[in-house]
């Protein structure tokens, strides 16, 4: 009787030694069946994004100094196969940045020995719950980043617009008292920060960009650092984040308490004008 184990991984970044470390505990399940005089296959197919292919019968090109040190992977599959003993093991993995993509990422044992089925699963699990994890906090808090990045965008255009339309008509223009009238200062607060995030957001959309995929739900770092897309446009974010981005959201606070400092500053005015006016009708 057959028995099929298999697991999905994802939320991973995988390394060149954390694929020498997988495909070298499957290649050594590969020369224990060898060494019964049974005659396996053990294959690694790798592809990369320039359309080249490898598929090699050994683990030597996840070493040092090998081929993919100049190329950017974008599959891995390792296959282990033995008819006597019925033995199977497939390691499936890609590099994904879309969650829908994520069921082609999985290892699989196959064997009519339930003892090595779930022994060898063990192992490879133990090495895979090794690898390094994917910012999940990240992934997370991108939808808030993207929203902070069209508000920075739409700010940016926005004062473009006004500053082009002063000079287009030789005057200096009071957007919120020409467009607003006399609107509460926070609504006016929000409604500028509102359209501004619209006007980012259809800037961007034909872009198709999206801050979720700068961490990828399985992500490959193997190759020279400049084709490591994601890792590089993460600390270009880093910078803008910090540079832009993050005073945007520091500017929306202060208005807001501006205006509430404004508002209550308002209120002891009215409150004092009418404590006068009743001190002056006391005395009348």
């Amino acid at each position: 009787m057959k028995e099929t184990r298999s697991i999905k991984i994802k939320e991973k970044i995988f390394k060149k030694i954390d694929f020498k470390k997988l495909s070298d505990e499957i290649f050594h399940e590969y020369e224990n069946i060898k060494s019964q005089n049974n005659d396996p296959d053990f294959t690694i197919t790798i592809t990369c994004d320039d359309d080249s292919q490898y598929v090699t019968e050994d683990t030597s090109i996840f070493d040092t100094n090998s081929t993919l040190d100049n190329k950017k992977v974008v599959s891995i599959v390792v296959d282990l196969w033995s008819i006597h003993p019925h033995r199977r093991i497939r390691l499936n993995l890609e590099h994904v940045t879309d969650e829908y993509m994520l069921y082609r990422n999985q290892l699989e044992i196959t064997g009519d020995d339930s003892n090595w089925v779930n022994g060898t699963l063990n192992r490879l699990e133990e090495i895979i719950d090794a690898v390094e994890p994917q910012n999940r906090i990240a992934r997370k808090l991108s939808y808030v980043i993207d929203t902070l990045i069209y508000i920075f965008i739409g700010l940016i255009v926005l004062w473009v617009l006004h500053f082009a339309l002063e000079l287009a008509i030789g005057r200096e223009i009071e957007i919120r008292e020409e467009a607003f009238g006399n609107v509460n200062d926070n609504i006016y607060i929000f409604l500028k920060y509102i359209i501004a995030s619209w006007v980012g957001f259809i800037i961007l959309l034909g872009s198709n960009y999206r801050t979720v995929k700068l961490w990828p739900y399985l992500e490959f770092q193997i190759g020279p650092d400049h084709k490591r897309y994601e890792k590089k446009k993460r600390n270009i974010l880093s910078i803008i984040f910090f540079a832009a981005i993050l005073p945007v959201f520091i500017s929306f606070g202060y208005d807001i308490a501006m205006s509430s400092i404004k508002n209550d500053s308002t209120v002891v005015e009215t409150n004092d004008e009418k404590v006068n006016v009743n001190e002056t009708e006391n005395n009348d």
